[in-house]
């Protein structure tokens, strides 16, 4: 009989995966397997990135290829763009809220917005904004939000070009990948707390776990993009503040390992929050997370892109596995590579 995949361990506040079964390799030589690999990977095809990749002992391999920019090559502290792994922090602030008294997951949106005249607003509920199923129609292609990529628009300009639009399905019905729902879920943060999406980041997040080179909209960052054949390209541009809390955040896979660690620990979250987590748990997404599981274990995984970057993040949170990397490069094939990252170390998938 297939075992639940997730447990919560209330004594020692850690969000679990059973995996008892998993196989689990000598520890001896995986390094070398995961840094031949790596390279292997990255140098034929040329790629330009970081990684990180960590079992319970903590780090195994880290490294950086190609180059951030003209001047600099890229290493474990260069600072990308890392699209939709934004919204693990965006849930993350929506469950310290839900923590504090301030937000209900259960709640329909009208009970804290009242200034957008639509019927949707009675009918989506908070936690259908964090499992994908609330029906909204992603905004980012909207002709008028098109005409904004370059220079950027506020938070509820985003939201009043989508809330009013007619769902996709009715909320809790279905899943679909949706960008308007974090976008909403930080609009509603803001709107709750009177901080902004910046505020909250570094109050909730960033300061409490000293991520010193994660940014929301005032990275200083020089990485550029580059194409496969080892050139400088020119992307589409499109303002950070357009993904909001979809996608703006810029960080490393260094900042990301601690991130996520505390995250999974109980560090940043009560054990009622954490469980909310696979709680509302809607078709195998849930809180910024997709769970692929097996007969014997999960692997927790969420990719992300914006013009020029590519990004990607796989965990086995039970065994203190993950493997993190992020590129300034488009084309990068990330789901592949950590597939066969996760071989190595025992997670046949």
């Amino acid at each position: 009989m297939r075992i639940l995949s997730i447990i919560y361990i209330v004594t020692t506040l850690h969000f679990s995966i059973i995996s008892s079964t998993a196989a689990q390799p000598s520890t001896k030589n995986l390094k070398v397997e995961i840094q031949n690999l790596v390279s292997d990977y990255y140098n034929s095809q040329n790629y330009h990135g970081s990684i990180l990749v960590a079992n319970s002992d903590g780090i195994i391999y880290q490294a950086g290829f190609g180059n951030a920019n003209e001047s600099s090559k890229n290493n474990v502290q260069t600072v990308y763009k890392i699209g939709s792994l934004t919204k693990a922090f965006t849930a993350t602030i929506i469950l310290k809220l839900e923590e504090e008294g301030l937000i209900d997951l259960e709640a329909t949106l009208d009970s804290y917005l009242d200034e957008f005249e639509t019927d949707n607003v009675s009918k989506i509920k908070v936690k259908h904004l964090l499992n994908f199923s609330s029906g909204l129609q992603n905004y980012t292609m909207n002709q008028d939000i098109v005409a904004l990529h370059s220079r950027g628009a506020a938070p509820k300009q985003l939201v009043s070009s989508f809330i009013g639009q007619e769902l996709l399905f009715e909320p809790g019905t279905k899943r679909a990948y949706c960008n308007a729902g974090y976008t909403l879920l930080g609009y509603l943060a803001e709107k709750i707390t009177g901080d902004s999406y910046a505020t909250l980041l570094r109050e909730y997040i960033f300061k409490p776990l000293n991520m010193t080179n994660s940014y929301y909209l005032n990275s200083d960052s020089e990485t550029e993009s580059y194409n496969a054949s080892g050139d400088k390209q020119q992307v589409y541009q499109i303002h950070l503040s357009i993904p909001f809390a979809a996608g703006a955040i810029e960080s490393t896979v260094e900042d990301l390992y601690v991130f996520y660690q505390a995250l999974f620990n109980g560090e940043l979250l009560s054990e009622n929050a954490i469980q909310n987590i696979q709680k509302i748990n809607d078709h195998g997404y849930s809180c910024g997370w997709f769970f692929k599981d097996t007969d014997e274990f999960t692997v927790v995984n969420q990719g992300g892109k914006v013009p020029g970057f590519h990004s990607r993040v796989s965990a086995v949170v039970k065994d203190g596995i993950y493997i993190i990397s992020l590129n300034n490069i488009s084309q990068a094939k990330l789901r592949e590579l950590h597939i066969e990252i996760l071989s190595i170390l025992g997670y046949n998938l």
